[in-house]
């Protein structure tokens, strides 16, 4: 008896500290709609950055995050560096633990309160990441300087990125609060190396100067993912800045998943050249084939800290999160973070005027959303 009372303590304690997998909070791509449990999903979520460009997060992410939770978004977006998680910063003392238990710890927080973290390659090394060590970079005269990894935001990632997915797939694979997004505003490349990777060159460096590589391409890295038997929602942005477009996609130039669990991301913002309605262009003859976020958008990203919108700008935004809604796509306001332009935090909260906005719309949409199943 005392055997197998031992057995059953000893089993109940391995299931307490699994995750819980319960298959109602699962996203799922069905047509153009992403589901939740099998029932429509439209989220309205945050960006909290930090972690693209300081491997300490600039000591307020956790912060940030905390405080995003309370707001009571469906999602936040996570912002990463692939040259961190691999410990390749020299201010990283040769270690990426750090790093990973800060994205662990925000992953569960969010797990917790029912919020889905979906993680962003947003900062790329254009060579190697993950596959040699510091000191081996270090040896090789890439590494004694920051600067010198050439990490950024570039066209498009290095085969590096492969490495990298693979790492961060299989450590949250199939977590049902956690969503990939592959790589974050591929630009000034062809719809063939988007997809199939190929040769660039980039000017997106630290510090200024061309580098030129071989990008994987963004099927080989959604492999990478599925290689490690995540099943998990992978979302993919479109070419031109996460801008333009999904013409590409339109036009066949698409990713083959075998779970079909694939959306598309678009980023817009109140600029100028991005008049009100700009937005049904951007998704011509994709929306309503596959399923679209819009993962970044915001006022003018060109306007000063902590700017005060004028009449433009707020019907911009107004517009466009009520041609959202109607048309049940999920979009993540940039972002929350009291310097990161445009920012929704001061020093006092989120006070801006784009903050102000944000969080009420945040109220009406949990008002007005189902219950969760």
């Amino acid at each position: 008896m005392k055997i197998r009372m031992l057995c059953v303590f000893i089993l109940l304690f391995l299931i307490s500290g699994c995750h819980h997998h319960s298959p109602a909070n699962d996203l799922t791509v069905q047509g153009a709609q992403i589901l939740r449990g099998g029932v429509p999903f439209q989220g309205m979520g945050l960006n909290v950055p930090g972690l693209e460009w300081s491997s300490v997060g600039d000591t307020t992410f956790l912060g940030n995050v905390e405080s995003a939770i309370k707001a009571r978004p469906d999602y936040i977006r996570i912002p990463l560096n692939d040259a961190c998680w691999f410990g390749l910063r020299p201010d990283q003392n040769h270690s990426s633990e750090q790093y990973r238990e800060m994205v662990d710890i925000a992953v569960d927080l969010c797990s917790r309160k029912g919020i889905y973290m979906m993680l962003d390659l947003h900062w790329s090394l254009p060579k190697n990441a993950g596959s040699e060590t510091l000191e081996e970079a270090t040896k090789n005269g890439r590494a004694t300087d920051r600067r010198l990894l050439h990490e950024g935001q570039h066209c498009m990632p290095g085969d590096g990125a492969i490495n990298f997915w693979e790492s961060v797939a299989a450590r949250y694979a199939n977590r049902p609060f956690v969503i990939f997004d592959l790589y974050n505003e591929p630009h000034n490349i062809t719809p063939q190396v988007w997809l199939n990777g190929g040769d660039v060159t980039d000017d997106n460096t630290n510090p200024k100067d061309l580098v030129s590589y071989h990008t994987p391409g963004m099927q080989q890295l959604l492999d990478a993912v599925r290689r490690t038997g995540a099943t998990n929602l992978v979302v993919c942005g479109g070419i031109g800045w996460g801008a333009v477009q999904m013409e590409p996609i339109a036009q066949g130039f698409v990713l083959k998943d075998l779970h079909h669990n694939v959306a598309y991301d678009v980023h817009l913002y109140a600029t100028p050249s991005t008049p009100i309605g700009d937005w049904k262009k951007q998704v011509k003859g994709a929306l309503g084939a596959y399923p679209i976020f819009f993962n970044e958008f915001g006022p003018d990203d060109n306007l000063p800290k902590d700017a005060t919108l004028d009449v433009q700008q707020k019907e911009w935004l107004k517009q466009f999160t009520a041609w959202a809604d109607a048309n049940h796509i999920s979009y993540a306001g940039w972002c929350w973070h009291d310097s990161a332009k445009p920012n929704m935090l001061s020093m006092y909260g989120a006070d801006t005027d784009w903050g102000i906005f944000y969080v009420d719309n945040l109220i009406q949409h949990n008002k007005s959303k189902p219950t969760s199943p």
